[in-house]
């Protein structure tokens, strides 16, 4: 029986398709799972930052109340803007 070279070539371009399918799909599915990952990882941080955002907001108007927590939204970077005037401290003065 003869080895017709064409079929060797067609054998071996075969092997090399199916290795690269094969290679791609793995490629594929380790970047696919990754994405998912950051989803979640992205998914967390903005319900963190809608809580944040909700306790910043609670403790504002909760400050209009109590004048004595506008020092605590200060140190925590909260801008003047949000802060009503009566809330705001007055400045203590020196003698």
């Amino acid at each position: 029986m003869k080895t017709n070279p064409l079929i060797t070539f067609l054998l071996g371009v075969l092997i090399v398709g199916a290795v690269a399918t094969f290679g791609l799909a793995l490629g594929y599915e380790r970047n696919f799972r990754r994405l998912r990952t950051l989803e979640m990882q992205a998914l967390q941080i903005q319900n963190t930052g809608v809580i944040i955002g909700s306790l910043v907001n609670d403790t504002i108007e909760y400050s209009k109340k109590n004048p004595a927590v506008t020092g605590i939204l200060q140190r925590a970077g909260v801008p003047q803007q949000f802060l009503s005037p009566q809330t705001q401290p007055q400045p203590s003065r020196v003698r």
